[in-house]
């Protein structure tokens, strides 16, 4: 299903590389508005990520390609979790 959203939308990657872009960026200014390191937490997840889409990028096998989107979400899904999770122990 991946490999055949992927191929079906080419433009996919390049929104997906966006978005996480606007997440990063986001916690940058976080830190600035808020004067404290801690919303940076995902930021590290947030360019495995990207790298996950960069290397997905160029990939022909369905099997690679499926590894590397599978990459990008978990790494997306625990930066979110985990600044989460940080925001909870400072409350």
């Amino acid at each position: 299903m991946i490999a055949s959203v992927f191929d079906r939308y080419p433009w996919l990657n390049r929104v997906l590389m966006g978005v996480l872009a606007v997440f990063t960026g986001t916690c940058v200014v976080a830190v600035v508005a808020r004067l404290s390191p801690l919303p940076l937490i995902p930021v590290p997840l947030f360019l495995v990520a990207g790298y996950g889409l960069w290397q997905a990028r160029g990939v022909t096998e369905r099997r690679q390609l499926v590894n590397w989107v599978l990459l990008f979400a978990l790494a997306t899904m625990v930066g979110f979790w985990l600044i989460s999770v940080v925001g909870r122990w400072v409350e």
